[in-house]
């Protein structure tokens, strides 16, 4: 009997050994705070299933990204609760050094923006032209001042912010022929028309400014046809010629809908040596058809 008996007890030990080997290895946090739930699923919106108290030692059955799978020794009840909430326990109880500084999984990196896609876009627009030769203009029109209308072609985003536009437009005034004659302009009563027909290529930049509007910068040639025609003018009087010079620009573009786009647009623009050979502009001392204008631009396109 007592040989029957030592053989029982040894298995019951080893049976015993067993079991307490794995949840003696087995890893305990302990809970930081009140109210820290144990949730259902390793995720922040999952169902809380219960609450623990600040102290609280649960074992790990497994660790995840940012979570431990855990049960509360009294009830066995198990379930997820957050690596951050909860202090790795060491061997007898003690907080591990270094405990409760997890770090949570870096959020993933969020995606640029798409790279905007080339766009052709038909440009109609208005504007208005301060002459540089102002006297000149004035003593044949009455204006310094000349109103254009036109339209054209753009394409934008064909590389990064760059741009590239060509637009005509067209410009008619009325007048009369008149001669300066020691400080004063004496009006000749011969009707004229001057016409502007530009026609202006060029390239620019747009930056973004928020979600719908850009700032742009820009230049380029200008080819200018100039026209002064009389019913009464004598062979050799009336003009038509073509100059070419340049212009610069700037504005503010707003994107009104995803396919039309407004702009307005101050610029500046230079025919050098097209006029004051002959006539008023001569007596002024003027000789650049170019001027100061400001335009709205409406684009219709991407």
């Amino acid at each position: 009997m007592s040989r029957r008996l030592a053989v029982v007890l040894a298995a019951a030990v080893a049976l015993a050994l067993l079991e307490a080997g794995p949840a003696a290895a087995q890893e305990a946090v302990k809970v930081k705070a009140n109210r820290t739930p144990l949730r259902a699923e390793p995720t922040s919106a999952s169902a809380a299933v219960t609450f623990f108290q600040a102290g609280t030692t649960l074992q790990v059955i497994e660790s995840r990204e940012g979570w431990y799978r855990v049960r509360e020794p009294k009830t066995r009840l198990e379930g997820f609760i957050m690596a951050v909430l909860v202090e790795p326990l060491a061997a007898g109880g003690a907080v591990k050094p270094g405990a409760g500084r997890q770090v949570p999984a870096s959020p993933a990196r969020p995606k640029a923006p798409p790279k905007p896609s080339i766009g052709v876009r038909a440009v109609a627009d208005v504007g208005a032209v301060w002459f540089t030769a102002s006297e000149s203009f004035d003593a044949v029109t009455g204006s310094n001042r000349r109103m254009q209308y036109g339209g054209g072609l753009q394409v934008v985003n064909f590389w990064k912010g760059l741009f590239a536009e060509a637009i005509v437009g067209r410009s008619r005034l009325t007048g009369s022929r008149v001669v300066y004659y020691q400080g004063t302009t004496y009006d000749l009563g011969v009707p004229t028309t001057i016409t502007f027909t530009p026609v202006d290529a060029g390239l620019g930049w747009r930056v973004a400014l928020g979600k719908r509007a850009h700032s742009y910068v820009g230049g380029g040639v200008t080819l200018l046809q100039y026209r002064e025609t009389s019913d009464f003018a004598a062979d050799g009087e009336n003009v038509d010629e073509s100059h070419t010079g340049y212009y610069a620009c700037a504005g503010l573009e707003y994107s009104l809908t995803k396919w039309l786009h407004l702009r307005g647009e101050a610029r500046v623009t230079s025919v050098a040596n097209a006029i004051g050979q002959a006539g008023v502009s001569k007596d002024f001392e003027e000789n650049n058809l170019g001027g100061l204008g400001v335009a709205v631009k409406l684009a219709i396109g991407k």
